[in-house]
């Protein structure tokens, strides 16, 4: 019964879609909006069905997925970026990468097929966004929810994997399998920054799944991403690491110093080996301006115990690689104090307190002494207390200069 109902709902599906797709006359009358309404309801049953899916209906449902792609792809390369039929597409990836993480497919190949489907979609996506020359946004609240859907489809994947290894790099996993998937994922992040600009993704909604969906990525995939992500896209992503440090929006703030931790850990203890001279350059420029703007919020801003110690975690990891950049921080503090001598020697004090207390940190000395393909953030519970004396001490006497 359960079989037969699945197959009648298969049906329906395939005559809104590949019937539809595979008419001849399709390129001449896509516009008709007969034919759109056809492929929507087509496009919603198959969301409807993914959504409301089981365990029992596993396999059927990932051979539907596979049967229908190659018609997701002729849509995208008909129908326009920003179009109702391309943002339903992307709900489907969503809903398919959603559907992923809580089951699973029996072999490898599988899997691989699987993730390669995903890509070329996007591929598609990607592509429909860029040759698209009337694009005209429906509206803000839709565009918006699209990227966001874009993202929560990656932090699907990356969390699928998450659940079966720590990192990539993990023995315990296929190499194929995890080769082919972080070129997917990593290809959904360069096709958010290709698809969306800085102040959409940096709006609110979007900007909490963007930063735990990134944060998840540098733990799960850093040696890929240094490999394969464009320059210009990792400079997009710094920025909007940037963006999210003294943030407005607590879990914003929380997920991008977890972020900045993990990926300054690795910048650190692995280094960027032979990327290119671009990217090293953006790297250098970007740690510059995350310390200055870390070492601002630490300082300036609302006290908040609960972020003091993930924001300093971040402030000290990134010290630790350009030690030269955290001195100007301070230089620049004393600047601020003016020609005052007790301003500056109590201050010169403190910050000199400060670096002794983490050169006798356990927590600082296992760090720097670890190895790893990924290796661990400092932990940052051991960082509370030199951090709390830091602060408390560096305000007081910014507050009496």
């Amino acid at each position: 019964e359960h079989e037969r109902g699945f197959t009648e709902l298969k049906s329906l599906i395939l005559i809104n879609i590949a019937q539809v797709v595979q008419d001849r006359e399709f390129s001449k009358h896509f516009q008709d909006s007969r034919v759109i309404s056809r492929l929507l309801d087509g496009l919603d049953m198959l969301d409807g069905i993914i959504s409301a899916a089981n365990l029992r209906n596993m396999d059927m449902l990932f051979d539907l997925l596979f049967e229908v792609q190659p018609f997701f792809e002729q849509m995208l390369s008909i129908y326009a970026y920003g179009q109702d039929i391309p943002r339903k597409i992307i709900q489907i990836v969503e809903s398919a990468s959603r559907y992923l993480d809580m089951s699973s497919l029996p072999d490898n190949g599988q899997m691989i097929r699987f993730s390669l489907n995903i890509r070329s979609v996007l591929q598609k996506y990607e592509h429909s966004y860029h040759g698209s020359t009337t694009y005209e946004p429906s509206s803000d609240t839709e565009t918006l929810t699209g990227i966001t859907t874009l993202v929560q489809a990656m932090s699907y994947l990356v969390h699928n994997e998450m659940g079966f290894a720590p990192n990539e790099l993990d023995r315990q996993i296929s190499r194929e399998v995890s080769d082919s998937f972080g070129e997917t994922e990593i290809f959904g992040l360069y096709c958010i920054h290709k698809t969306s600009t800085h102040a959409q993704i940096a709006a609110p909604n979007v900007m909490r799944v963007y930063m735990q969906m990134l944060s998840d990525l540098i733990q799960f995939r850093t040696p890929s991403l240094v490999r394969w992500l464009p320059a210009d896209t990792w400079k997009s992503v710094i920025n909007l690491l940037i963006c999210g440090v003294d943030n407005d929006i607590y879990d914003v703030e929380q997920r991008t110093y977890e972020a900045i931790s993990k990926l300054g850990a690795y910048v650190k203890l692995v280094g960027l080996g032979n990327a290119s001279p671009e990217l090293h350059h953006i790297f250098s420029q970007g740690i510059k301006q995350l310390l200055t703007k870390l070492f601002s919020a630490l300082l300036f801003s609302p006290f908040d115990s609960q972020l003091v110690e993930s924001a300093g975690t971040a402030l000290i990891t990134l010290g630790f690689i350009d030690s030269a950049h955290m001195h100007d921080c301070f230089r620049d503090l004393l600047v601020q104090g003016g020609s005052s001598a007790a301003f500056a020697e109590r201050l010169s004090t403190t910050f000199t307190k400060f670096n002794q207390d983490l050169e006798a940190c356990d927590a600082v000395r296992l760090f720097l002494s670890s190895t790893g393909p990924i290796p661990d953030p400092i932990d940052g519970t051991s960082l509370r207390q030199p951090l709390f004396e830091f602060l408390v001490r560096a305000r007081a006497v910014i507050r009496v200069k």
